[in-house]
């Protein structure tokens, strides 16, 4: 199995420390939210496991450093200007193996890609015509053209109306499932990572405030301290427990 490991990672930018000494271990065939107030340093720690950032401490992959080769980062900001079609940004995704023709096998992975995340009947369009939304999948599914060990995702459903948000985190999975491979993404929903991620990690003013399964990390106390909001916690009809912000903790004290 997949492992990576941080150990005592650390990041300061224009000397003020943004990510404080952290630990964290995550394993294949897993997929991981990272959550926490704005602010709090996620895009930063995101950027610096995905080698786009220097850090202090160490981060490996199954014992060794991580080459950035079996990495795949995709920003919180990727605005598109390009008119490449689809098709031609999927291939894209292969840079480093492509020669002077596309193989049979590119066009094999590039359709598949395009089944999973449901964006066939767009491979012939420009990029540039399609919505923020539709851009977004495009970028993600590129990201997973590589077959990449690592997959690190700033808000990767930020742009995504509620069907897509489910369905493209269901490929996400999968895809962590069926190639052990680590997938560490930030999302905002904390309902939505708690349904749809196998773990989640806690960032609390640059510490890892807790790590571990969704129901004991997003507790209605844990969110309050960290959120510092009015919790209301339901329990569906599957038993799942969902967190609804009620109010600003300053509003909700009397």
């Amino acid at each position: 199995m997949t492992h990576l490991t941080l150990q005592a990672v650390s990041v300061a930018r224009a000397g003020r420390c943004i990510i404080s000494p952290l630990d964290l271990n995550l394993h294949g065939g897993t997929m991981t939210a990272l959550v926490g107030p704005n602010g709090t340093g996620k895009t930063t720690l995101l950027a610096a496991i995905a080698g786009h950032l220097p850090y202090q401490g160490a981060i490996q992959l199954d014992g060794a450093p991580v080459d950035i080769k079996v990495v795949s980062y995709l920003p919180q900001t990727h605005g598109v200007s390009s008119r490449l079609t689809v098709l031609e940004v999927l291939l894209l995704g292969r840079r480093e193996t492509l020669g002077w023709r596309i193989s049979d096998q590119d066009l094999s992975a590039a359709t598949q890609v395009m089944q999973h995340f449901m964006i066939s009947d767009f491979a012939d369009r420009s990029i540039a015509t399609l919505s923020g939304g539709q851009q977004q999948i495009v970028l993600l599914a590129q990201r997973l053209m590589r077959k990449p060990r690592v997959v690190i995702l700033d808000e990767p459903t930020s742009a995504l109306d509620l069907h897509h948000q489910l369905s493209v985190l269901a490929v996400l999975r999968s895809y962590a499932q069926e190639n052990d491979a680590i997938i560490l993404a930030a999302i905002h929903d904390l309902n939505l990572a708690s349904r749809q991620c196998d773990s989640i990690a806690l960032l609390m003013e640059g510490d890892l405030h807790c790590h571990g399964d969704p129901h004991e990390v997003l507790t209605a106390q844990t969110i309050k301290t960290v959120y510092r909001v009015e919790i209301d916690a339901y329990r569906n009809q599957s038993g799942h427990v969902l967190n609804i912000p009620i109010s600003p903790e300053e509003v909700g004290r009397r």
